[in-house]
């Protein structure tokens, strides 16, 4: 146990006590790919520039690709800050943080 903050290291805490982000993610591994996939995604956002005033079917198009990447971003992002969260020592999550964080901005 940590004297000065009165908390415990991330090992000390029950299994019981602890989060269970498998249902978010199995593996830190299927992060990290899924991670990569939305940073080649981003670019998509360039090929809508100036072609959603053309037709609805642009917008449209637009409107579920933004859906669907934020939908994405949203499940990295809660990953990355409980994990983050659950020992603020842990240099690779920290680092996942700063990932995600970089994409969310």
């Amino acid at each position: 146990m940590d004297a000065k903050a009165g908390t415990l290291a991330r090992d000390e805490v029950s299994v019981e006590s602890q989060w269970d982000l498998t249902g978010l993610y199995s593996f830190d591994e299927v992060w990290s790919a899924e991670l990569t996939e939305l940073e080649v995604e981003v670019e998509k956002y360039a090929s809508f520039s100036g072609t959603l005033g053309e037709s609805a079917l642009n917008l449209k198009a637009c409107l579920e690709f933004d859906m669907n990447f934020s939908r994405q971003l949203e499940k990295l992002y809660t990953f990355a800050h409980l994990k983050n969260d659950e020992d603020k020592t842990n240099s690779l999550y920290q680092g996942n943080f700063e990932k995600v964080m970089m994409l969310v901005n």
